[in-house]
C-alpha cells in the first residue's frame, strides 16, 4: 500500500511501533500490526512449518502473531467480546467524516462519549477477587501462548509464571480459578473452556465465578462434556447469552456483522465444517483451529514499511490479507483495508482521551 498523500502519510504514521512493541490487535477495526517485514513473514510461514527453537527472532514473531490471532478469533466468537469491538467500531465509525481526512483535523472525542467510557469501564472494572474481563481475556490467551512450550503441566506453568512475572492481567484469572480449584493439577486443562464460556456471558467474571466453584463442588470436571457445560451455564448463570451469532437476540439489540470478525462468525455459525473444530477449539485451544481459520479469514496484518522508490519522501506499506479477500482488485483492496486502517488510527486519536482506554498492545516481557 502506497502513501502518496500527505493524508495517507499521517494515518500510516499512527502505525509506527514504539521501543517494546512487537505487535497488536485494534479491536475496533480488527487489524493487527506486526513489526516485521514482508521478507520476515515469509520466512515465518516457512519457519512454522518446521520450528526451531534456535531462530529466536521467528519465535518472538511466532509467539505474538499467536497471540493476537487468539485474541481475533476470541472477538469474533464469544459474545460479550464481539459485542464491545463491534459497539467500539461503530462508536468511532459514526464519528469520522465520510472523507478521508487528516488524523490531526479528526474530532478526539466520539459522539456519544459516555456509552464509550461505561463499555470500557467494564472492560476493566475488577471484581474483589481481582478478576476483570481484561485478565480473564489475557490470562486465557497467555495460557495458549505457552502451552506448547509448558503442555499440560499447571506446576511446570505455574512456576514460568513466577520466574517470568508476566503483566498482572496476563495470569491472574488463572491464579483465582486455580486458587477456587483448591490448587489441583487440572487447572491447566479447565482453565481454557471455562475461561472462553464465561466470555459469552454480559458479566464474564462473575460467570467465570460460578463455573470455578462449579469445579470446587464437584460439579464440573475434566470428564464433563461440552454440552454439559454449555447447558451448566444457561441454567446456572443469569447473565449467560451465548456465542457471537446467539447474543444479539439473546439481548434483544440485533446488529449486523462487523466488517472484519463477522467473517468468521458467519463462517462457524453457517457452516458445518467448522463445527466440530470449533468445539475442539472451545475445550482445547490448539493451533490446529487457528491454522484453519487463519487461512480462511484471518485478520488483516499490517507489516513494516519500506521507501516508496517511487515516490521520495514516502513509504510503501504491506498486508497481509484474508483468502477470501485475495480475488479483489488491487483498488478494491487498497480501499477496504485504508479504511480499516483509518478507523484503527481514529480509535489511537479518540480513545486516547478516555482515561480508561484499553491498552491493546502486547509488550514484551
Amino acid at each position: 500500500m502506497h502513501e502518496r498523500s500527505r493524508e495517507a502519510h499521517e494515518l500510516f504514521d499512527a502505525f509506527v511501533l514504539p521501543p517494546g512493541v512487537l505487535g497488536y490487535l485494534d479491536w475496533s477495526s480488527g487489524v493487527t500490526r506486526l513489526d516485521c517485514s514482508r521478507a520476515e513473514y515469509a520466512k515465518l510461514k516457512d519457519w512454522a512449518k518446521a520450528p526451531s527453537p534456535d531462530d529466536e527472532r521467528s519465535v518472538e514473531l511466532a509467539e505474538v502473531t499467536v497471540h493476537e490471532m487468539h485474541h481475533f478469533l476470541q472477538i469474533s466468537l464469544f459474545g460479550y467480546l464481539y459485542r464491545f469491538a463491534f459497539t467500539l467500531e461503530l462508536l468511532i465509525s459514526e464519528s469520522l467524516p465520510s472523507q478521508l481526512a487528516r488524523l490531526a483535523d479528526l474530532p478526539t472525542r466520539v459522539r456519544n462519549e459516555e456509552l464509550l467510557r461505561n463499555i470500557l469501564a467494564d472492560f476493566d472494572r475488577e471484581q474483589p477477587d481481582g478478576v476483570s474481563v481484561r485478565s480473564i481475556v489475557e490470562s486465557l490467551t497467555y495460557l495458549v501462548q505457552k502451552r506448547e512450550e509448558y503442555g499440560y503441566d499447571t506446576g511446570r506453568y505455574i512456576a514460568h509464571l513466577r520466574r517470568a512475572r508476566p503483566l498482572p492481567e496476563y495470569m491472574s484469572a488463572f491464579l483465582y480459578a486455580h486458587g477456587v480449584f483448591g490448587a489441583v493439577e487440572h487447572t491447566v486443562r479447565l482453565f481454557p473452556v471455562l475461561a472462553q464460556l464465561s466470555l459469552c456471558s454480559h458479566s464474564p467474571p462473575e460467570a467465570l465465578a460460578i463455573l470455578c466453584q462449579a469445579v470446587a463442588a464437584g460439579e464440573i470436571s475434566t470428564r464433563t462434556y461440552l454440552p454439559e457445560l454449555i447447558a451448566f451455564c444457561r441454567e446456572r448463570d443469569p447473565d449467560y447469552r451465548g456465542f457471537s451469532w446467539e447474543f444479539p437476540d439473546a439481548l434483544g439489540q440485533p446488529f449486523p456483522d462487523h466488517p472484519v470478525y463477522g467473517a468468521v462468525r458467519a463462517a462457524v455459525q453457517g457452516d458445518s465444517q467448522w463445527h466440530a473444530p470449533f468445539s475442539k477449539y472451545l475445550l482445547v485451544p490448539d493451533k490446529s483451529f487457528f491454522e484453519s481459520m487463519h487461512t480462511l479469514c484471518m485478520t488483516p496484518t499490517l507489516l513494516n514499511a519500506e521507501p516508496d522508490a517511487a515516490a521520495d519522501g514516502y513509504r510503501e506499506w504491506f498486508m497481509a490479507v484474508p483468502a477470501s479477500e485475495r480475488e479483489r482488485s488491487e483498488e478494491e483492496k487498497r480501499e477496504k483495508f485504508l479504511g480499516a486502517l483509518y478507523v484503527a488510527g481514529a480509535t489511537q486519536r479518540m480513545i486516547g482521551n478516555v482515561s480508561t482506554a484499553p491498552r491493546f498492545a502486547r509488550r514484551t516481557a
